[in-house]
């Protein structure tokens, strides 16, 4: 193949930690030390990754990211960009091992160091005189052995050369080369607080210890969080982020995509962009959105659920949930509850949705409004809907539901209930003033002649008058005496309201 490209590398810090067991086997037999050459770190890392991806430990790999073609050591140091001009000779020498997690890779490159120098051929390579620079390639990931196990993985490449050619040494700075094809990168972070950002390609980043910053940058990245609080920049729905709960850390995602945490121990998420839905996981999450009409999900635990501007969504599953909406962002926000839920502040709707015990059997679920025009929907079985202060419209669903008025009626206070139905099998809907409200009525269900139907009171004894022409339910605190009448509730789909039907309490 014509190659029209080089390759060039920095090593990380566990490739660093490897250089530096070589030299120091080579001082002492008084050998040169070997310095890093960025083309062969990049041959060394690129092999490193194929084999990881393939399965395959082996000498002959493909020549560059892409390629099938079987190839030598020589073959991919020469593809990767090094100068083999004049003199020159190269060697490589492979390893890998199951790790021990993040907190044990520095171990792991020790014991590699070690199995290698152990066996005598490998041995020759790193304490061959006449090799004057190295290229270290070690990756992180899933490899299966001969015996069928697959395991989370340390593969270390080492290419070894010699050359009169030219060198581009690796001093730990990255140069300014000409413009190189993007290829995926691995970058590893150290034991404080790193910043690791990735490129164009789908990049793996790993932050080891620390209070990590970790963007992926574009393409589908793994990053990994490691011990310690982390940052993660998203914005790719192939994105992943891996966290542990032996890991340790409040940890927070800020995600320009849809986002939801998984499995993954990960407690907080910030959506920006054009970000719509956040999920939470089995930790006490907070998610917050943005000016867009999200979908907001804790998951299974106490969660904070903060919104922004537009028509946001909450989905609170458990109780302790808090959701939280600021004032004059407009929309329309609405709260679906799996259990009995007080609607908060600047929320105007409530959605109660079916939960089932494991027997089967409904959950009561009760759903109280705010001092908004809120709407309230029950479910298909027995709810308690209070719509409090508002023109609130309420509507139980199936199910015997029972609504109450527990605020003074007014101008301001008259509810619209859509569905109220006496009469079909399973319903049975009620409606339950409080009486300290309403004239100091007597507790129990309303005397008959303390109701009427029509339009107004007939004489003394009449508190409630039920218009079924229009649908309204009016208190006369007097009867048919000079008090003005006050609308209570107007009734929709023809709605038969009796004495029988009010409940004072």
């Amino acid at each position: 193949m014509a190659l029209t490209e080089t390759y060039m590398s920095i090593a990380s810090d566990l490739e660093r930690h490897m250089l530096d067991l070589i030299n120091a086997e080579r001082a002492a037999l008084g050998l040169q030390a070997l310095r890093l050459e960025q083309h062969l770190n990049a041959s060394a890392e690129i092999h490193s990754d194929w084999m990881l991806d393939s399965d395959i430990f082996s000498h002959s790999g493909r020549v560059l990211p892409g390629d099938s073609d079987a190839s030598s050591a020589t073959d991919r140091m020469r593809a990767a960009g090094f100068d083999f001009s004049g003199s020159w000779r190269s060697g490589e020498n492979l390893a890998v091992q199951s790790a021990r997690g993040a907190e044990g890779y520095f171990d792991d490159v020790e014991d590699l160091h070690v199995s290698l120098m152990n066996s005598p051929g490998h041995r020759a390579n790193i304490l061959r005189p006449e090799y004057e620079v190295i290229g270290i390639g070690i990756e992180l990931g899933e490899f299966t052995y001969s015996s069928g196990a697959t395991l989370l993985s340390v593969m270390a490449t080492q290419n070894f050369a010699a050359t009169d050619g030219v060198l581009l040494l690796d001093d730990g700075t990255p140069p300014d080369p000409e413009p190189q094809p993007d290829r995926p990168q691995d970058l590893m972070g150290s034991r404080g607080g790193d910043m690791l950002t990735g490129g164009s390609a789908d990049d793996t980043l790993n932050g080891w210890y620390g209070h990590d910053t970790i963007d992926g940058g574009a393409g589908a990245d793994k990053m990994i969080g490691g011990p310690g609080g982390d940052l993660f920049h998203v914005d790719d729905l192939g994105d992943l982020v891996l966290e542990s709960r032996k890991w340790g850390g409040t940890d927070t995602v800020i995600s320009s995509v849809d986002f939801r945490m998984g499995r993954q121990h990960i407690e907080n998420l910030f959506l920006t962009g054009e970000a719509v839905l956040g999920a939470g996981n089995g930790l006490r999450n907070e998610i917050r959105g943005n000016d867009q009409d999200n979908i907001l999900d804790g998951g299974p635990n106490i969660d904070t659920l903060i919104g922004g501007a537009g028509n946001d969504t909450y989905l609170v599953r458990t109780p302790g949930d808090t959701v939280i909406e600021g004032p004059g962002r407009g929309g329309a926000d609405t709260v679906k509850a799996f259990f009995s839920y007080a609607l908060p502040a600047h929320v105007e709707r409530l959605y109660l949705q079916t939960v089932l015990t494991k027997a089967g059997d409904p959950l009561t679920i009760n759903g109280i409004g705010n001092g908004l025009d809120n709407l309230i929907i029950g479910n298909p079985y027995d709810n308690l809907i209070a719509g409090r202060e508002g023109r609130d419209t309420l509507r139980g669903q199936a199910g015997a539901d029972t609504f109450v008025f527990d605020r003074a009626p007014g101008r301001d206070n008259v509810d619209r209930i859509i569905d109220f139905n006496t009469n079909e099998a399973n319903e049975g809907d009620l409606l339950k003033m409080k009486g300290a409200l309403f004239g100091g009525l007597a507790a129990g269900l309303l005397e008959a002649d303390l109701f009427v139907a029509g339009t107004r009171a007939q004489d003394g004894d009449d508190r409630f008058i039920f218009d079924r022409a229009s649908g309204q339910l009016w208190f006369d605190g007097d009867g048919a005496g000079g008090d003005a009448q006050l609308l209570v509730a107007t009734f929709e789909q023809n709605a038969q309201v009796t004495a029988s039907d009010i409940e004072i309490f």
